[in-house]
């Protein structure tokens, strides 16, 4: 009996306590804590779409390469802080729809039509080559309007997830210092 009557008086305490007030967290983290974020003010924030990279060689065709690291590219243009991004399955069920990209590949007027749907202003594409044991991939942005490649890059790096992934958020924040200084 005290024992409940102990449990109940404890949870009256919980209940009764005020719930604290958390604070906004800053736009973004400073560089010198967070190397991967770039600071960029929401209104400014491009819109963007996150397409499949395209398996280019045998090492990578078959498998399911291209969407894994579109998907580790979605996520770190999220954590980057520095475009808005539209959701993948939206993407997909556009790109279904329309039925365009079926190659892997977008061209212009693809892109061109699929950024009015989307609200996108630009599309991170590329593509990923098995070469040896390691990967090449390259990834670029390319604004929608004009169709124009406004920011590239290439990493090679081991096989294994770890590599990839660190390779990955090194080339959203390049891609993205690249894509802002343009504009």
């Amino acid at each position: 009996f005290n024992i409940k009557k102990a449990e109940i008086n404890r949870n009256k305490e919980i209940q009764t306590q005020p719930t604290p007030k958390i604070s906004k967290p800053p736009q973004s983290i400073p560089e010198t804590s967070k190397p991967s974020t770039v600071t960029i003010a929401e209104k400014d924030k491009f819109k963007i779409a996150v397409m499949e990279f395209k398996s280019l060689n045998t090492g990578t065709k078959n498998t399911t390469l291209g969407s894994m690291i579109a998907e580790m590219f979605t996520t770190e243009v999220v954590n980057n802080n520095s475009f808005k991004i539209v959701e993948r399955e939206q993407l997909n069920k556009i790109l279904g729809e329309l039925q365009i990209g079926q190659s892997g590949v977008l061209d212009t007027t693809d892109a061109q039509k699929l950024g009015k749907i989307l609200g996108a202003g630009a599309i991170i594409t590329g593509s990923v080559m098995k070469m040896g044991d390691s990967l090449r991939i390259d990834s670029r942005i390319i604004e929608v309007e004009t169709g124009i490649i406004v920011s590239a890059e290439r990493r090679i790096c081991k096989e294994n997830l770890t590599d990839i992934s660190q390779n990955i958020a090194d080339m959203t924040t390049a891609l993205s210092r690249k894509f802002y200084k343009q504009k």
